[in-house]
């Protein structure tokens, strides 16, 4: 859903008028001196100095809405905190409720409703504050506008600076018996650079279809099954992470995924439909291996005006006749039908949420 900007105080058109009069003043006072040598010295001081007075009458009017422009920031750097308490305070709960449905306090069915109820009030807390950050800001520039000082640049977000990509390492030479185990003789290779790039690109793939490897030990919570019909594990470096993130990251939510997957057979080429977001009513039609969806203009899928989604944030993929999506261990993550996932089976009608945008996958018509 798209964001809801804070209202404005009445006095900020007021502040805003003046500083449009003081704007234009400027640029006659500058026009006045390009045109000074065409008129004589007393007529060209007489303008200038009727500007110039009418400018400091101006700023004048403007110095009594400092106190109000501060009173504002204040105010709004208390809500913040507010705000801030509340992602804490809902984070401890959500930890708490994991470790208690780990060792087995109740089932899946009383797990996973609380569990977005949880995960909804941290993003909803977290997007408050970003339009409080967003409103302070406009403050302050009224502020630098008023004193004459700098205007500081903002800080770069901590999601622009985790994915930068990290330098290229130099391409080393490939032994073919590293990817082959017919008994061929041993010779080496080299990549071209577009060769290089479909390598890694398949690695990357490779990597988040494998999260879960069979060499790992495993809690089996057979124990704690809801259903006949399914047997749910979890990896014990898996909920370690899941249970005690670093300070200051949101807990990621426990994955549930069916084992059975013979009704998500697909029998036409999917479509997505945007039905909320910055880009409500577009379709995109799934017609190729992989469909990568991000910020980042190489996408197939570009949300390039939500913030809230990463360069690089979820791909779907199809593996046979059935469609999968798979998060690119995004900031935000990705959703299916509410729940938050690492990667997912679809079916015909199902919520997908990248960042604000929500989108339904459906069989093309």
């Amino acid at each position: 859903m798209s964001k809801k900007k804070a209202e404005q105080p009445e006095f900020l058109s007021e502040v805003s008028d003046l500083q449009e009069q003081i704007e234009s003043l400027k640029k006659r006072l500058e026009l006045v001196e390009e045109n000074r040598e065409k008129v004589r010295q007393k007529i060209y001081e007489k303008v200038k100095s009727d500007y110039e007075k009418n400018l400091q009458e101006l700023y004048g009017k403007l110095e009594p809405f400092k106190e109000k422009i501060e009173y504002e920031i204040l105010s709004l750097e208390e809500q913040i905190q507010k705000e801030q308490t509340i992602v804490e305070d809902n984070q401890e709960e959500l930890e708490e409720f994991q470790l208690r449905f780990f060792a087995g306090e109740f089932g899946e069915d009383e797990f996973t409703p609380q569990q977005n109820t949880l995960i909804s009030a941290i993003e909803n807390a977290k997007s408050h504050i970003s339009e409080i950050q967003h409103s302070i800001a406009g403050f302050k520039q009224h502020m630098a506008f008023i004193t004459g000082e700098p205007i500081e640049e903002e800080p770069v977000m901590a999601e622009e600076v985790l994915e930068e990509p990290p330098e290229e390492a130099p391409v080393e030479p490939v032994e073919e018996e590293d990817f082959l185990s017919d008994g061929q003789p041993e010779k080496e290779i080299y990549l071209e650079d577009e060769q290089l790039e479909e390598l890694e690109e398949e690695l990357v793939e490779s990597t988040h279809e494998h999260d879960f490897q069979p060499e790992q030990d495993e809690i089996d919570l057979s124990a704690y099954e809801t259903s006949g019909e399914r047997s749910d594990h979890l990896m014990k470096d898996t909920v370690n992470e899941t249970l005690f993130p670093a300070e200051g990251e949101v807990a990621e939510p426990i994955e549930v995924q069916p084992e059975n997957e013979e009704d998500y057979i697909w029998n036409s080429i999917p479509v997505l439909d945007v039905v909320d977001g910055d880009f409500t009513g577009e379709s995109y039609t799934i017609d190729k291996e992989r469909i990568t969806m991000g910020r980042g203009p190489n996408n197939d899928i570009q949300l390039a005006t939500d913030t809230s989604v990463s360069r690089h944030h979820a791909q779907i993929v199809l593996e046979g006749n059935k469609y999968f999506l798979v998060d690119l261990d995004s900031s935000n993550g990705s959703s299916v039908n509410g729940i938050r996932v690492s990667r997912a089976a679809l079916r015909p009608n199902d919520e997908i949420t990248i960042g604000v945008s929500k989108m339904i996958i459906r069989a093309q018509d």
